[in-house]
């Protein structure tokens, strides 16, 4: 995730020896472990677009790749790394020897293909599944910016996905959202 494509040079041997040292996150992983709470947005297809291209890339759904982006978002990189080490020490503990591949029964989403080069119109109704704790988090960083949480993950992804400067020329051209114009969600 962290590979600069003009790298001169990997990880010194400095930051391998500390990396061991690193206390990892004081998260509780296992609260992470179901998708038992959900999420509705509205996408634009800039960033359905964009999902699809993480999707496809990474071989991971684009709740996958959603879930991810918020946990990253809210909890942080590092704690991501850790929650990944945690599951992957799990998995491991229970593993039992197989034929490898993929596991059973996942397949291939059907295509979805979208070419606006603008952020546009918020037509794709996502609804996607995630840990309850992550929509609670998710609720209260969206309260907290009077917003409602799938305005909350829409500006997240513009942010994230598009980048911090497409997302500051994109809210100097809507401009401050009016009172009157915020979802009940958001007043809530």
């Amino acid at each position: 995730m962290f590979k600069w494509p003009y790298a001169s040079r990997g990880a010194t041997q400095k930051a391998e020896e500390s990396a061991s040292k690193v206390d990892q996150s004081d998260l509780d992983f296992t609260l992470f472990a179901s998708n038992d709470a959900f999420i509705k947005v509205w996408l634009p297809d800039r960033l359905a677009t964009a999902l699809d291209r993480l999707s496809a890339k990474h071989g991971s759904s684009r709740p996958d790749v959603l879930r991810t982006i918020l946990f990253q978002h809210i909890y942080g990189v590092t704690a991501y790394e850790d929650f990944i080490e945690w599951k992957e020490q799990l998995t491991k503990s229970r593993a039992k020897p197989s034929g490898g591949g993929h596991a059973p029964g996942i397949k291939l989403s059907p295509s979805r293909s979208h070419g606006i080069e603008t952020l546009g119109k918020s037509d794709t109704n996502f609804k996607f599944w995630i840990p309850a704790r992550l929509k609670e988090d998710s609720s209260t960083l969206a309260k907290a910016d009077g917003l409602g949480i799938s305005d909350y993950v829409r500006k997240v992804l513009v942010r994230l996905l598009l980048g911090e400067r497409f997302f500051a020329d994109w809210q100097n051209q809507v401009g401050q959202v009016p009172y009157s114009a915020k979802s009940e969600e958001a007043l809530q």
